[in-house]
């Protein structure tokens, strides 16, 4: 068994899935403990490493950004931005905010947008 791991480890680091080779032993574990299939196993480490690469992507996208600290929904400020009604926010956030705060760039968007799928169509 210690060959197999051995292996599967290099594998691992080979194809760079450190939340795999990370979480492997934890999911062995489990997959036993529950008599999960090889599907079901290997789909959930899979899944782990996918989330780790969207987290670490966006917080690369984060810093990259330069905001000075990052903002959630519920820490937005209504009283500030009188525009935006806040039973829409809950609606629908993204569409909403970004129309109603930044209506230039939301306008501006579409129409880049628009421009580049042209742009991909030609030769």
């Amino acid at each position: 068994m210690n060959l197999i791991m051995e292996r599967l480890r290099g594998a691992l680091t080979t194809l760079q899935l450190g939340e795999c080779d990370a979480l492997l032993d934890m999911h062995l574990e489990a997959a036993a403990q529950q008599e999960r299939t090889y599907a079901e196993f290997l789909c959930l480490l899979l899944e782990a490493e996918v989330e780790a690469r969207r987290t670490r992507a966006l917080a690369a996208r984060m810093r990259m950004a330069g905001l000075p600290t990052p903002k959630t929904l519920g820490q937005f400020d209504f009283a500030f931005q009188p525009s935006v009604d806040e039973r829409q926010v809950g609606s629908n956030p993204t569409f909403v905010l970004w129309g109603a705060i930044w209506p230039q760039a939301a306008r501006r968007s579409s129409i880049t947008n628009r421009s580049c799928k042209s742009r991909s169509n030609r030769p």
